[in-house]
């Protein structure tokens, strides 16, 4: 019924042209006794991999994955800016800044290795030009364990190695903004963001989204 509906703003809950999308993707998950190849969410296309909880694969097909993010960072956006994506999960927030601007400017930290090969198939998907880092933002180099949640956005740093956490390369918040140097940093990395706090921020960092 969804499906076939008008699209009739005026009709509270009508979401517009996206709904008879919206309304088929969660159709055809319904209806599959398996998860969806891919996702559409605000005209990114993300492909699902074994990372993706029937949780995560729910909020995303309901419209509400990092909906109040996105429309912040497309509204703060501008055309020669340069963004620092950390905790880019599985690219969703990196691919939208990158249709915005040129080709090279979205650096993307991502600290989960099941979640950097998701990035990169996104950044495939959406024909994107994005530079990718497989890193977790610590207080210095070296590896550092990571806590893998089932659902992905509750990834944490951990005090120490356990049989939920996985060893990955750790970088330095100062490290990445001086290779990239970036106008705008979005960041999402569970607690992390206290590293922030140790480095003075440079003179072209314009805005923080955390």
């Amino acid at each position: 019924l969804a499906v076939n509906c008008p699209n009739d703003k005026t009709r509270v809950g009508n979401r517009g042209p996206n709904a008879k999308i919206r309304a088929g993707q969660i159709l055809a998950a319904l209806h599959s006794k398996s998860k969806p190849r891919g996702i559409e969410v605000n005209g990114v296309r993300i492909p699902v991999t074994k990372r993706f909880s029937n949780n995560m694969v729910k909020v995303m097909l309901s419209d509400n994955y990092e909906v109040e993010e996105a429309k912040m960072l497309e509204g703060l956006l501008r055309p020669d800016d340069r963004v620092l994506d950390l905790g880019a999960g599985v690219g969703y927030l990196s691919t939208l800044a990158a249709k915005q601007l040129a080709p090279g400017a979205v650096m993307a930290v991502e600290a989960d290795p099941d979640l950097v090969e998701a990035c990169r198939r996104t950044f495939d998907e959406n024909d994107v030009e994005v530079t990718l880092v497989h890193a977790a933002v610590a207080a210095a180099e070296g590896l550092v364990p990571l806590l893998r949640a089932e659902d992905f956005w509750s990834n944490t740093a951990a005090t120490e190695a356990g049989e939920c956490t996985v060893d990955v390369p750790g970088a330095r918040f100062n490290d990445l903004v001086s290779a990239h140097k970036p106008t705008v940093i979005v960041c999402d990395i569970e607690g992390a963001e206290k590293h922030l706090c140790s480095y003075m921020l440079p003179d072209y960092l314009r805005a923080v989204l955390i």
